[in-house]
């Protein structure tokens, strides 16, 4: 059992070390090549990154609650799982914070970290979209009960669509300000910002 438990520890171990040498191959030929955030310098993306994450724990800290299970959109979140994702959510301001400082003083590592934490946050918001999409409560959500019974399929259908397009939208936004925080990262690390921190 407990060879077992240390077996299954050191495939998490090498998993996660695998993901980080993937997005570190990938981002090298893709997410370096990054010069402006929406059109914008580069810099405003943790600054936009920074409020998003604000408002996120923001937002968690009222919605979620530390002693009963909630229901959202079908799926049940106990407590403990509660805890953890505001948690996680929280812990992104203070790294955010710091990030700031570290593009402000050259500290490359400081500024990784928050996009590390960024990929992190995209990854447990991309699953639970997956599991609120499994689920199968979104039509029933949004759409009162008696024009569900009148012709469900077409109104799920179109609901099904407008659902995705916008969870598309959203993933593809968190992944642009993980994408421009880890491209800021670069650059410090390189040293190129020094000469933009000029102007």
């Amino acid at each position: 059992g407990h060879h077992g438990a240390s077996s299954h520890g050191a495939a998490w171990w090498l998993l996660w070390a695998a993901f980080g040498v993937c997005i570190r191959g990938v981002a090298k030929h893709t997410v370096s090549a990054m010069r402006d955030f929406l059109g914008m310098p580069l810099h405003m993306g943790v600054f936009v990154a920074f409020l998003w994450t604000f408002l996120r724990s923001f937002l968690l800290l009222f919605a979620f609650d530390s002693a009963r299970t909630i229901d959202v959109v079908g799926v049940q979140l106990v407590p403990f799982v509660q805890v953890l994702l505001a948690t996680i959510a929280i812990l992104g301001v203070p790294l955010g914070v710091i990030a700031g400082f570290g593009v402000l003083y050259r500290l490359h590592d400081k500024v990784r970290i928050y996009a590390y934490w960024l990929i992190v946050a995209f990854l447990i918001e991309f699953c639970m979209i997956i599991l609120l999409g499994l689920g199968g409560q979104i039509c029933p959500a949004f759409v009162a009960p008696y024009i569900l019974r009148t012709g469900p399929i077409f109104i799920c259908f179109f609901i099904g669509v407008w659902v995705l397009f916008w969870s598309t939208v959203f993933l593809g936004f968190e992944a642009l300000l993980a994408f421009t925080v880890w491209s800021i990262a670069d650059q410090v690390e390189k040293g190129e910002y020094a000469a933009l921190l000029k102007y």
